[in-house]
């Protein structure tokens, strides 16, 4: 097959999309030498060469507005290119192309909690949500928890809709003695001088850092007095209220902002405790990745978190302030506690590998026939 893959989120990386996609095609490349992938690159827009090989060639977007590409561009390059199924996550896809089409939806969060976003992409989302999943000959989910959203937000006849789980890369279960210096070398960059609780995810509203602030604050003032909060992420939408917030107690609580991939693997193995207070996620990654690093964790009990967490974190509602203060120091101060949180978090973290994902994905391509699914 000659299948073409969107990666325009992965080019601009943007968030978890550009870490779905990139992982999604290194394992694609190891496991499949028999079908040809062509990834649609933005122009001007140089990407992973990890990810290229003989049967995965990147092929560049024309120099057109994104609607001109989208209506006309792209159903003439698949046309032009005899691709046999197209797969995307960025659901921006013209009802002209004639070949098979894949749409990966990870979150449903612009639906489910439009108070967290811009209204004009709420509005957006919604409509392009519609019209590409109804062209779809098969929409790929994260969990069981995104399926059952979507079925809802859809209307019949709804196309297929298989869940596979995302991954966790293998580095985040390297053993951690040998990079203790590292941990103090990274630590020492940002300030950090005491023990922490870590906390990784775009600032903006739907990650609920409000609370956690002011969850981590009132346990601050006598219990986790010898404490810090780590706050790791990029700004997003309506961040400056969230950023006040921090400057506001920086004695206690630091920002890291954006920090690069080795970065952030030490950052998850020097923490604590990780806290993920999210209000909605389609996936989660973070908190799986802070369990593959031997790090214990307390999430919130909604959505898919309470799908891929329960048993091996602390969960707590993502609107009880008091609640989740009392899990932190429940945890810190029970070292049982965080011995088992830590053998349970490995095992379940375990089971979300991004080969896994890949095999599961490159099935679905096989499923496949031009117009039509066997799923």
């Amino acid at each position: 097959m000659r299948i073409a893959i969107d990666i325009k989120a992965l080019c601009l990386n943007r968030g978890g999309t550009a870490v779905y996609l990139r992982n999604l095609l290194i394992q694609l490349r190891k496991i499949d030498q028999i079908n040809n992938y062509f990834p649609i690159t933005p122009p001007g827009i140089t990407w992973d060469e990890e990810i290229r090989s003989r049967n995965i060639v990147s092929k560049i977007m024309c120099r057109i507005t994104e609607l001109g590409w989208t209506r006309w561009g792209l159903p003439v390059f698949l046309n032009n290119q005899k691709i046999d199924l197209y797969h995307t996550s960025s659901m921006v896809v013209s009802a002209a192309i004639s070949c098979a089409l894949i749409t990966t939806v990870l979150d449903l969060t612009p639906v489910l909690f439009s108070e967290t976003h811009d209204w004009k992409w709420v509005w957006y989302f919604r409509q392009i949500l519609n019209k590409n999943c109804a062209t779809s000959t098969v929409i790929i989910v994260p969990s069981e928890n995104t399926r059952a959203d979507l079925f809802e937000f859809l209307k019949p006849p709804r196309p297929p809709i298989k869940v596979i789980p995302l991954g966790i890369d293998d580095r985040f279960f390297l053993p951690g003695e040998y990079v203790i210096k590292r941990i103090e070398k990274v630590k020492n960059r940002f300030g950090i001088a005491r023990p922490y609780i870590f906390s990784v995810g775009t600032l903006e509203p739907r990650k609920n850092y409000d609370l956690l602030i002011d969850a981590f604050q009132d346990a601050h003032e006598r219990e986790l007095k010898d404490y810090n909060l780590v706050i790791c992420g990029a700004a997003g939408w309506k961040y400056k209220p969230i950023l006040s917030k921090m400057r506001k107690y920086h004695d206690s609580v630091i920002y890291t902002g954006s920090v690069d991939d080795e970065e952030l693997r030490l950052l998850y193995r020097g923490a604590a405790l990780f806290v993920y207070p999210s209000l909605y996620e389609g996936f989660g990654l973070p908190p799986l990745e802070a369990m593959a690093s031997g790090c214990p964790v307390i999430a919130s009990d909604t959505s898919s978190l309470k799908e891929m967490l329960q048993g091996s974190s602390v969960l707590f509602s993502p609107t009880n302030r008091e609640h989740l203060k009392t899990a932190m120091i429940q945890v810190l101060q029970d070292d049982d506690m965080q011995k088992k949180l830590i053998k349970n978090g490995l095992n379940c973290a375990g089971k979300y590998r991004w080969e896994n994902t890949a095999y599961e994905t490159l099935q679905v391509y096989k499923s496949i026939s031009r117009g039509g699914s066997r799923i």
